[in-house]
């Protein structure tokens, strides 16, 4: 199945690949903030074009950019997963 890829900017950033707007929350909630009942509405659905563009330009913990390779090799992995969430929520 392909991933569908969404946004989510308030309260916390959050760029997830995801199945579901269901796992999309579980994700968010896992790894970026427990808030309870984040609405659907504040979850955008974006292009892939537009959530990989965002990924490869993102960077490590020390602020260098992912090795291209490294960027698309993470990006295309069929599993869920968070992309992008502030770096001080590391």
């Amino acid at each position: 199945m392909n991933k569908a890829y969404y946004e989510i900017v308030d309260p916390y950033y959050a760029l997830i690949k995801a199945d579901s707007l269901e796992e999309v929350k579980k994700i968010y909630n896992e790894y970026v903030s427990d808030i309870e009942g984040i609405n659907d509405s504040d979850i955008y659905p974006v292009p892939r074009d537009y959530a990989l563009a965002r990924f490869v330009r993102s960077t490590d913990e020390d602020g260098k950019l992912l090795p291209i390779d490294k960027a698309l090799s993470d990006f295309y992995t069929p599993k869920s997963d968070i992309l992008l969430f502030p770096r001080e929520l590391a």
